[in-house]
């Protein structure tokens, strides 16, 4: 019999996604799946977080998921609109 459910148990998925885009969900389904979490409800979640600033640029994405329910970050990295134009 598997382990009871803990509400309160956070866990880190760590995905790379392109910016804007609503990736497949078959890709997402392995590491979301365990977790009980819709892959297409976040793909659109990841899309949507990533649309104004990371439009077509590879990121990385970390989702935060507490009692199934999902939180999207985007994790900096070196290439992004956070730095000035040389």
């Amino acid at each position: 019999m598997p382990p009871k459910f803990d509400p309160t148990a956070i866990s880190y998925v760590y995905v790379r996604v392109t910016g804007g885009v609503v990736g497949a969900a078959s890709a997402l389904a392995p590491k979301l799946g365990p977790l009980g979490l819709s892959p297409k409800k976040i793909g659109d979640d990841l899309a949507k977080a990533t649309k104004k600033d990371w439009a077509g640029l590879r990121v990385t994405c970390r989702l935060v998921v507490q009692n199934r329910q999902a939180q999207v970050e985007v994790v900096p990295s070196a290439g992004g609109p956070g730095l000035p134009p040389p």
